[in-house]
Protein backbone atom coordinates (compact mmCIF):
# COMPACT_ATOMS: atom_id res chain seq x y z
CA UNK A 1 0.00 0.00 0.00
CA UNK A 2 2.81 2.52 0.63
CA UNK A 3 4.51 1.85 -2.60
CA UNK A 4 1.34 2.40 -4.11
CA UNK A 5 0.32 5.47 -2.57
CA UNK A 6 3.76 6.84 -3.11
CA UNK A 7 4.01 5.92 -6.92
CA UNK A 8 0.26 6.59 -7.43
CA UNK A 9 -1.13 8.82 -10.30
CA UNK A 10 -1.20 12.50 -9.93
CA UNK A 11 -4.77 12.75 -10.63
CA UNK A 12 -4.95 10.01 -7.50
CA UNK A 13 -7.58 11.14 -4.36
CA UNK A 14 -4.93 9.36 -1.58
CA UNK A 15 -3.32 11.87 0.05
CA UNK A 16 0.32 12.32 -0.17
CA UNK A 17 2.41 10.05 2.63
CA UNK A 18 5.16 12.07 5.21
CA UNK A 19 6.40 8.70 6.06
CA UNK A 20 5.50 4.91 6.96
CA UNK A 21 6.25 2.27 9.95
CA UNK A 22 6.64 -0.60 9.19
CA UNK A 23 6.26 -3.39 12.11
CA UNK A 24 7.03 -6.89 11.91
CA UNK A 25 7.37 -5.48 8.01
CA UNK A 26 8.51 -7.50 4.66
CA UNK A 27 7.93 -7.46 0.86
CA UNK A 28 5.30 -8.66 -0.56
CA UNK A 29 5.04 -11.41 -3.72
CA UNK A 30 3.59 -9.18 -6.19
CA UNK A 31 0.89 -10.79 -8.28
CA UNK A 32 2.50 -8.46 -10.89
CA UNK A 33 5.85 -8.03 -12.73
CA UNK A 34 5.33 -4.31 -12.29
CA UNK A 35 5.29 -4.27 -8.69
CA UNK A 36 9.04 -6.54 -8.34
CA UNK A 37 11.18 -5.70 -5.52
CA UNK A 38 13.43 -4.27 -7.89
CA UNK A 39 11.31 -2.02 -9.05
CA UNK A 40 10.51 0.09 -5.85
CA UNK A 41 12.20 2.20 -3.78
CA UNK A 42 10.84 3.78 -1.13
CA UNK A 43 12.18 7.86 -0.66
CA UNK A 44 10.14 8.65 1.96
CA UNK A 45 11.21 8.15 5.57
CA UNK A 46 10.87 4.99 7.13
CA UNK A 47 10.92 3.23 10.97
CA UNK A 48 11.39 0.02 10.55
CA UNK A 49 10.72 -2.39 13.86
CA UNK A 50 11.71 -5.81 14.07
CA UNK A 51 11.59 -8.48 17.04
CA UNK A 52 14.91 -10.51 17.82
CA UNK A 53 12.63 -13.62 19.23
CA UNK A 54 9.57 -13.11 16.12
CA UNK A 55 9.03 -16.58 14.72
CA UNK A 56 6.16 -15.05 12.64
CA UNK A 57 8.41 -12.69 10.39
CA UNK A 58 12.02 -13.06 11.30
CA UNK A 59 14.25 -9.62 11.43
CA UNK A 60 16.11 -11.09 8.00
CA UNK A 61 13.30 -11.05 6.73
CA UNK A 62 12.19 -7.60 7.75
CA UNK A 63 15.53 -6.68 6.11
CA UNK A 64 14.80 -7.27 2.65
CA UNK A 65 12.39 -4.45 3.19
CA UNK A 66 14.43 -2.12 4.62
CA UNK A 67 16.66 -2.50 1.45
CA UNK A 68 13.87 -1.08 -1.07
CA UNK A 69 14.14 2.38 1.62
CA UNK A 70 16.42 5.32 1.11
CA UNK A 71 19.34 4.72 2.90
CA UNK A 72 19.77 7.92 4.25
CA UNK A 73 16.01 8.37 4.95
CA UNK A 74 15.26 4.92 7.24
CA UNK A 75 15.51 3.72 10.76
CA UNK A 76 15.87 0.28 11.94
CA UNK A 77 15.04 -0.85 15.19
CA UNK A 78 15.01 -3.93 16.66
CA UNK A 79 14.16 -5.52 19.72
CA UNK A 80 14.37 -8.25 22.49
CA UNK A 81 10.79 -9.47 21.75
CA UNK A 82 8.69 -11.21 19.51
CA UNK A 83 6.35 -10.30 16.78
CA UNK A 84 4.92 -7.10 18.51
CA UNK A 85 5.30 -3.74 19.16
CA UNK A 86 7.41 -3.33 21.93
CA UNK A 87 6.85 -0.99 24.48
CA UNK A 88 10.42 -1.23 26.26
CA UNK A 89 12.23 2.39 26.93
CA UNK A 90 14.51 1.77 24.58
CA UNK A 91 11.71 1.09 21.79
CA UNK A 92 9.75 3.97 23.19
CA UNK A 93 12.86 6.22 23.00
CA UNK A 94 13.30 5.54 19.49
CA UNK A 95 9.45 5.95 18.49
CA UNK A 96 8.84 9.30 19.68
CA UNK A 97 12.73 10.25 18.23
CA UNK A 98 11.51 9.05 14.69
CA UNK A 99 8.35 10.52 15.08
CA UNK A 100 9.52 13.95 16.10
CA UNK A 101 11.57 14.05 13.46
CA UNK A 102 9.19 13.47 11.12
CA UNK A 103 7.45 16.82 12.14
CA UNK A 104 10.76 19.53 11.84
CA UNK A 105 10.70 21.31 9.24
CA UNK A 106 13.58 22.44 7.33
CA UNK A 107 13.58 26.17 9.68
CA UNK A 108 14.19 23.54 12.62
CA UNK A 109 11.08 24.28 13.75
CA UNK A 110 7.92 21.68 14.89
CA UNK A 111 6.19 21.75 11.26
CA UNK A 112 2.43 22.46 11.78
Amino acid sequence: ATALRQHRPSASPLPSLRGAVFVGGFPFAPASPAFAEASLHLSMPTLHVAGSRDKIVRPETSARLLQLCAEDNRTYHEHQGGHVVHSGSASLAVYEDWFARQHVGASGQLAQ
